[in-house]
């Protein structure tokens, strides 16, 4: 049932790659002709530097000109042919871009690298016989086996296959999308162990190939595991928001089992939940800034458990003793705090504070969600230090929690670094995040907080999160703040720069000081099509791809997301109609894109900055290249990203400080290479 061609071979091995835009104007150029046709005119001539130009500023079509005039020109470039095929099979043309592949086979039919690339083309042009015939006289490797595995599949030659595959994965066993489509395969044959072995495998080497949650839920079905299967349905629910298939089979679910629903156990769990109290705060605590987070908006209830005495809008309330659990819910214009059982503590338009006499006492929320519409999207109970605030809105509630910035600091650490981590790295990081937090106080002033309490602004888990080395972290750094001229800079950071760093205007059009800078150990120049799509997916040696501070997934990526997913993503309806094609605009220096327009069968629509990971499948980063693998229809049954990098790539790399601190680099330096002449002062 999920080999069916909508989900069978996208999984595509890109074989090339390249980084660094260069510019400068192309010169007007005009089509020409594709390999057999002729009598067309001849064009201008570019130069190779200005093809490439046009590719890194957006101009697919001036670039596929412009390659094709060097042809026409210079008939034996091997460099200028493979960057037309690179163009071509990204505009969604892999028939012609074969045709060239072929020709250079001809002429050196020695190189594998060619011969596989050539073999990957074959099959996103439906020519599965022919791909076969080209691995056929390839060397057996872990790439070559796993590309003829996936045209043995689109033939309906299964079982050959899965022996391919195994073979495959015996050589070169991180292939997540190799485990992915074997297990799709033992699922198809009845052999549901291996294949939740094997989807399992595929998830723990990629977590963020959601599109094996709902199969690995089915084979939970099969094998009558209810609760594991309803588990992960409402994970991809939140993960993969728009995929019809698994609201539908989760309602399903439900309705054949009510007893799966949490709700009779919430209760239970509420009033057995354990509210402990933080071991120590930070010294002249109510000297320090305060920041407030916004934890949740637009809710209609919010359930919490106290940790200590507390008041409520600095009253008592009587027998306020500790371990109350609390319900606190939009009432007509009002914000009402009850518990369990109904009785009312309070009721008031104005919002409603909880605090505590005690500054070790936290305050438990259920529940909290996190991550929606990316991979790691999900919920959990978390406590947090100071007071909380209960807001109405008329879409629902606001819940704001208010503590001193370093408190706030004590959990944002572990929640962004692994406490693990040298030393350096640490203290660089906890430097980054004080000058953030202090940068942005007010960020959000219109909707009652400074800073959201996810990786919008800074991840947060609250004092459940906190771990002494990183709190050891902050203390050393108590104060410390790269500066902006006379303001705390606004110094952002992200989990992988994927080997180069990215300035504010390409990641969010505004400029600012900090600069792009190369994590790589050894400099690497990257000026056109091919390169860049060989640069992703290779692993060059950089600060940031250290193995123990990097996962293989976060440094280098590869993803494939259905049209459909991204069409019910960017919910645009008739106005796009069925997405045709995903066209990168300019890249930065980093080889990043700031925008890609969507061309749809009724509209096109730009997507712009962060909405560009988002809405095209919750990707790690806007550094990638983008193929279609297109259903006989013509209309993409996929896109195929290749990609580097987790998050915006603006400021320090997490990974890339823990890499540096490992090879002896102290906080300073860090700071200084990813935040350049940025002075440190300290502001308390």
């Amino acid at each position: 049932m999920f080999l069916s061609l909508r989900y069978l071979a996208a999984a595509v091995l890109v074989l090339s790659g390249g980084c660094a835009g260069l510019s400068g104007p192309l010169p007007s150029v005009v089509s020409v002709p594709e390999p057999g046709d002729a009598g067309l005119p001849a064009p201008s001539s570019p130069s190779e530097a200005e093809a490439a130009a046009a590719y890194y500023q957006g101009d697919r079509e001036g670039s596929l000109a412009a390659y094709r005039a060097i042809l026409e020109r210079e008939p034996d470039n091997v460099q200028a042919r493979l960057n037309l095929v690179r163009l071509l099979r990204e505009a969604g043309q892999p028939s012609p871009a074969l045709e060239h592949l072929e020709l250079l086979l001809a002429r050196q039919p020695e190189e594998e690298r060619i011969r596989l690339t050539a073999a990957e083309t074959a099959i996103l042009a439906h020519r599965s016989e022919r791909a076969l015939e080209l691995l056929g006289t390839a060397a057996p490797a872990g790439e070559s086996l796993f590309l003829a595995a996936l045209a043995l599949e689109l033939l309906g030659r299964e079982t050959e296959a899965a022996a391919a595959l195994a073979e495959s994965l015996g050589r070169l066993s991180f292939n997540p999308l190799g485990w992915y489509r074997s297990a799709l395969l033992h699922f198809r044959f009845g052999e549901l162990e291996l294949a939740e072995e094997h989807f399992q495998k595929a998830l723990a080497q990629e977590p963020n190939l959601t599109v094996a949650f709902y199969p690995l839920a089915e084979v939970y079905l099969a094998r009558g595991e209810l609760r594991r299967a309803y588990n992960l349905l409402r994970r991809a629910v939140a993960a993969v928001p728009g995929d019809p298939r698994i609201g539908d089979r989760l309602r399903d679910l439900l309705q054949s089992d009510p007893a799966l629903t949490e709700e009779a156990q919430a209760a239970v769990k509420r009033q057995e939940a354990v509210v402990r109290k933080v071991e120590s705060s930070p010294e002249g605590r109510e000297t320090l800034p305060v920041v407030r987070i916004g934890l949740a908006e637009k809710v209609r209830e919010v359930y919490l458990k106290t940790g200590g005495r507390f008041y409520l809008s600095g009253a008592p309330t009587g027998e306020a003793e500790e371990g109350r659990v609390l319900v606190a819910r939009l009432a007509a214009d009002s914000v009402e705090l009850a518990d369990e059982q109904g009785g009312v503590y309070l009721r008031s338009a104005s919002p409603i504070v909880l605090s505590y006499e005690d500054p070790l006492a936290t305050t438990l929320v259920f529940d909290v969600q996190f991550g929606q519409g990316f991979f790691w999207a999900g919920s959990e109970d978390r406590r947090y230090r100071g007071r909380m605030e209960l807001a109405p809105h008329p879409a629902g509630l606001t819940l704001i929690n208010v503590l001193s910035v370093e408190e706030y600091l004590y959990s944002v650490l572990p929640s962004e670094m692994p406490a693990r981590w040298p030393a350096a790295a640490l203290e660089a990081q906890a430097v980054a995040a004080r000058s953030y937090t202090l940068a942005n106080l007010g960020r959000f002033s219109s909707r009652g907080f400074d800073l959201q309490g996810d990786v919008r602004s800074a991840s947060y888990r609250g004092a459940s999160g906190e771990v002494p080395a990183t709190t050891a972290a902050v203390e050393a750094t108590r104060g410390l703040v790269l500066m902006d001229g006379e303001r705390p800079l606004s110094a952002f950071y992200s989990a992988n720069c994927g080997g180069h760093s990215e300035t504010t205007g390409v990641a969010w059009g505004f400029p600012s000081s900090l600069p792009a800078t190369a994590d790589l150990l050894e400099a690497q120049e990257v000026s056109a099509p091919e390169q860049l799509a060989r640069w992703l997916a290779d692993r060059p040696a950089a600060y940031c791809s250290h193995p123990e501070y990097s996962s293989r997934s976060a440094y280098r990526w590869r993803l494939w997301v259905p049209r459909e997913l991204i069409e019910a993503r960017l919910g645009r309806g008739e106005a796009l109609g069925a997405v045709t094609a995903l066209v990168p605009g300019a890249r930065g220096s980093s080889g990043r894109v700031s925008e890609v327009r969507v061309v749809g069968t009724s509209g096109e629509h730009t997507l712009r900055w962060d909405a560009v990971r988002w809405s095209l499948g919750g990707l790690r980063s806007n550094l990638f290249t983008v193929e279609p693998y297109l259903g006989e229809d013509g209309l993409p049954l996929y896109f195929l990203f290749t990609g580097a990098g987790w998050g915006h790539g603006v400021g320090l790399c997490q990974s890339g400080a823990a890499g540096m601190a490992a090879a002896g680099i102290g906080r300073e330096d860090i700071l200084r290479h990813y935040y350049g002449e940025a002075a440190l002062s300290r502001v308390y």
